[in-house]
C-alpha cells in the first residue's frame, strides 16, 4: 500500500540489482553499502541518500523475519547533506512574485493556479488535481482527500475570498 512503491523497485533495479545482482542479503556487507552509496553519490547525491532509506527499510525487514542477524547498513551516514525546500514568501516578497507572474508571459489559467497556490499554501499537485466537488461552496472549505496528501490524512482546507473567488 506505499504510495511510492515504484519508486522502491526502481531504485532496486537500476541501482541495488545493477550493483549486486543476485547476491544473498548475507554477503552484503557494510563496505558493499558504502561502495554502492559512493558511487550513486557522484551522479545523484539525494539518490544515494534515498538508497540507504531504502536498504536499511529492506535490511531491517530481513532481521525482523529471521533471514539477518545484523543490518550492514547500521551506522551508515547518509552520503549526502539535503536542503530544505521549504521556502516561505516573506510580506516584500510577495509584490514582487505578483508582479514576476504578471510579467512573465503566463496564462491567466496559469496565474490563477499560482496564486491559489499562494493563498492556500498546498503542494502544486494537490491544487492541481483539485475537483469541484471538493469545494463547500457554502462553508468556503476545501476537503482535499487522504488519498491526494502526503501524509494520507484528510485535510480541510477553509478558503479566504481572495481563493474563492479564483476559483
Amino acid at each position: 500500500n506505499k504510495k511510492s512503491w515504484a519508486e522502491d523497485q526502481r531504485i532496486f533495479e537500476h541501482d541495488i540489482r545493477a550493483a549486486w545482482g543476485n547476491r544473498k542479503a548475507k554477503t552484503i556487507e557494510r563496505a558493499h553499502v558504502l561502495v554502492l552509496l559512493n558511487s550513486i553519490a557522484v551522479r545523484a547525491p539525494i539518490q544515494a541518500n534515498r538508497t540507504l532509506a531504502f536498504l536499511r527499510k529492506m535490511f531491517n525487514w530481513a532481521i525482523q523475519n529471521g533471514i539477518l542477524d545484523t543490518s550492514p547498513c547500521a551506522n551508515v551516514r547518509a552520503p549526502s547533506k539535503e536542503n530544505s525546500r521549504d521556502h516561505l514568501l516573506t510580506m516584500d516578497e510577495i509584490p514582487k512574485f505578483m508582479i514576476a507572474i504578471d510579467g512573465e508571459g503566463i496564462s491567466e489559467t496559469g496565474k490563477n493556479a499560482l496564486i491559489f497556490l499562494l493563498l492556500t499554501a498546498q503542494r502544486a499537485g494537490e491544487v492541481v488535481s483539485l475537483s469541484w466537488d471538493e469545494i463547500d461552496w457554502k462553508e468556503e472549505v476545501w476537503t482535499l482527500p487522504g488519498k491526494r496528501t502526503k501524509n494520507g490524512r484528510t485535510n480541510h482546507i477553509p478558503l479566504s475570498k481572495g481563493a474563492m473567488t479564483i476559483l
